[in-house]
């Protein structure tokens, strides 16, 4: 892609039209782009491939919408951000340190916490705040997911930011749209796959606790349940 703006001069009005685009739309551009890329579209492509759609749908696809509208104007002030940190070229240092300060400070410390062990866990578990709380009291669960997740998007990501980062501003959130969407319609069935596995296990939990709670309960108040 970056070959294609810097090369062939024939792609070079597509590319052209499609800043135009983004100029004009701002922020409402990179809400639709990402509400569509990264959420409507990647759970139509898991409905097609399961034959199913993800339950409850309605709190998913509303889920799915917000969220990744307010992705959208996240990362486009991200890269905003960026470029007037740093600077607005294409020149190899100056991708170099953008690609630094996006894999190694903003995502690890703000995009996955707040995103992957905070929003996405509270999806997985179906909307509920209680079994979201629930699921924080596994600590090492919990740092398991983040730092593997760390290390899956390092190696993904890295190759994607790079190519961003080397193209001008008002072409980069149109590219990132494009690559999300790819990401996000790999990830989507891999995530709903881990969590249908983690139910029965979950539930099992669940169960255990509850008999532990009931034997704690006859041994406080062993009048209660004497006949």
């Amino acid at each position: 892609m970056v070959v294609f703006y810097y090369s062939v001069s024939s792609a070079r009005p597509a590319f052209d039209a499609v800043s135009e685009l983004e100029k004009s739309g701002g922020m409402a551009f990179s809400a639709i782009a990402s509400c569509f890329c990264a959420g409507i579209l990647p759970m139509a492509c898991q409905a097609i491939v399961n034959r199913s759609l993800p339950q409850p749908f309605l709190l998913h696809i509303a889920f799915s919408a917000i969220f990744c509208a307010c992705l959208g104007v996240y990362v486009k002030g991200q890269y905003l951000l960026n470029a007037w940190i740093i600077g607005d070229n294409g020149e190899m240092c100056t991708v170099a340190r953008k690609v630094v300060f996006d894999q190694f400070v903003i995502s690890p410390f703000i995009t996955y916490p707040l995103i992957i062990c905070l929003l996405f866990r509270w999806r997985d578990k179906d909307f509920s705040c209680e079994r979201l709380v629930g699921s924080f009291r596994d600590r090492r669960g919990l740092m398991l997911q983040y730092c593997s997740m760390n290390v899956t998007n390092w190696c993904t990501c890295i190759p994607g930011v790079t190519v961003i980062y080397s193209l001008p501003t008002d072409v980069q959130m149109p590219v990132w749209s494009v690559l999300v969407f790819f990401y996000s319609a790999l990830l989507t069935p891999v995530s709903a796959n881990a969590v249908a596995a983690a139910l029965p296990k979950e539930a099992v939990a669940d169960r255990e606790t509850s008999e532990v709670r009931q034997v704690d309960l006859m041994e406080d108040s062993p009048d209660r349940f004497a006949v």
